[in-house]
């Protein structure tokens, strides 16, 4: 399978977001026989020198009307002189063997990581040639968009501490000035823009979500399920199952539908193996029941959470105990 690097041919003015970023003069023996001044590119929130930075987004799928699937390839950034990635699958029904590696381990002969973008698009499938069946006000496309057996890397345990990645599956818009925002309980921090104004459950295409993997590595993360279309699917049976690893840092996974969670997936909120790194991380769901899961076969498992610090929002009341969020999910969550 090819390893293809993410470049200038990729990319498409149809996204576009402005960025916090600082810029640090090269070391003396970096040559670029293009440019006469070549400066390393990195976000920076509230430091000195930042400044707006304009970076385009790189599409894998269609810019306009719909592609069948992104080929199965091993898809890496050129991080030798930026770190940030902005990329967006868009307008695609099948990702399936798609190895996307934009951390600083991909092989581009560099290990800049900073602040990463990678959205995951299941709005507009409704129209057109993936027109679909609406029953009772929602889509039941018979054509959902999947992604299966495939991988995203936006960071690894090499990564910075300040490499605050955003993973966003389901989501149908991603512009420019764009910031999200989540309120639930006491826990608050700011999802707008993830959605069109028109986005309901009728409009967006399901998502299976299979046999994958996410990895963001260390930073201030999230992991955002956006997708409230109720027959999208993130896991299911025995090699089904997905695993959502992310590292070290005050992280945040938010589902906007928890009903569309099914057995056999894994969070790690911790370090890579599973224990706790000293961290405040959050769990939100947003919304009333684990439907799709029994509690004795079928059950979303969680690492790396530490009583008192963590929290998991469920049903609108937080809960800060392992014990306490077994009792009240009905053994629906367990803790490795």
């Amino acid at each position: 399978m090819a390893t293809l690097t993410l470049s200038s041919t990729l990319t498409t003015g149809q996204y576009v977001r402005t960025l916090p970023v600082y810029t640090t003069a090269p070391s003396p023996n970096y040559e670029n026989k293009n440019q006469n001044n070549v400066y390393n590119q990195y976000i920076a929130p509230n430091l000195t020198g930042a400044k707006n930075q304009t970076v385009n987004a790189m599409v894998l799928g269609a810019g306009d009307g719909f592609t069948d699937s992104v080929a199965p390839n091993t898809y890496i950034s050129n991080n030798k002189t930026s770190g940030i990635t902005f990329l967006v699958f868009n307008r695609v029904t099948n990702i399936k063997g798609v190895n996307l590696n934009v951390g600083p381990s991909n092989g581009s002969g560099s290990t800049q990581d900073f602040g990463d973008s990678v959205y995951i698009e299941t709005g507009d499938h409704s129209t057109g040639n993936n027109a679909s069946t609406i029953v009772g006000g929602v889509s039941t496309l018979t054509k959902p968009v999947n992604f299966i057996g495939s991988t995203i890397i936006t960071g690894d345990e090499t990564s910075p501490t300040n490499d605050n990645d955003l993973v966003v599956f389901g989501s149908d818009q991603s512009q420019d000035g764009q910031t999200y925002s989540i309120s639930q309980g006491s826990f608050k921090a700011t999802i707008n823009g993830l959605q069109a104004s028109s986005s309901t459950p009728a409009t967006q295409s399901p998502l299976t979500l299979q046999s994958s993997t996410v990895q963001t590595g260390n930073g201030n993360d999230s992991l955002i399920f956006a997708n409230t279309n109720p027959f999208t699917k993130i896991g299911g049976s025995a090699g089904e199952g997905n695993l959502f690893d992310l590292g070290e840092g005050s992280d945040v996974v938010y589902f906007a539908a928890p009903n569309t969670i099914y057995g056999n997936n894994v969070i790690n909120i911790g370090k890579k193996d599973g224990s706790v790194d000293g961290q405040a991380d959050s769990l939100v769901f947003n919304g009333t029941n684990f439907t799709n899961l029994n509690g004795t076969t079928a059950y979303l498992q969680i690492k790396g959470f530490q009583n008192t610090k963590d929290s998991l929002f469920y049903n609108g009341v937080q809960y800060q105990d392992k014990t306490t969020i077994s009792t009240a999910t009905g053994n629906k969550i367990q803790f490795a």
